[in-house]
């Protein structure tokens, strides 16, 4: 444990030693929520003073919640389970486009006003999933920024 800062040092992290100790590359992930925020808090800061930003947020966060499991550790998932995921969500959008294109030609033949149905981007989950509702919407909202870049 070191005695200024009070962290505690991995054992056999199997990095070995740095040139220089005090430089660090990082990189976010800019498709997760949380990422994201990091990304635009250290936009923020000039140029000489993310280092600074960063370390007083490491241990501030060491120590009033260094001893508290991490709060977003990530389940490991299953490329069966993404692929039944993203057909779900496919399909359940597909439906609903099919149901306002339905909707559209009923119109039509009645001649009377009919309010289109939106695809909906709540997604139903199952209680007995491998995934929860915040890794369902993280993959909704992935496929959704595909979508729109393409």
């Amino acid at each position: 444990m070191s005695i200024c800062t009070g962290l505690k040092q991995q054992a056999g992290d199997g990095m070995g030693e740095k040139k220089e100790r005090g430089r660090f590359t990082l990189r976010f992930n800019e498709g997760d929520p949380i990422h994201e925020t990091a990304i635009g808090l250290l936009e923020l800061q000039s140029p000489r003073t993310k280092a600074q930003y960063v370390a007083n947020a490491v241990v501030y966060y060491n120590e009033h919640f260094g001893q508290e499991p991490q709060p977003l550790n990530a389940s490991i998932i299953s490329k069966e389970a993404v692929v039944a995921i993203v057909k779900e969500i496919l399909r359940q959008e597909g439906m609903g486009q099919e149901k306002a294109k339905e909707q559209a030609i009923t119109a039509r033949l009645v001649e009377g006003p009919v309010a289109p149905v939106m695809p909906s981007t709540a997604q139903e989950v199952d209680d007995d999933s491998e995934m929860d509702d915040r890794t369902r919407r993280l993959i909704a909202g992935a496929l959704s920024a595909f979508r729109s870049r393409g």
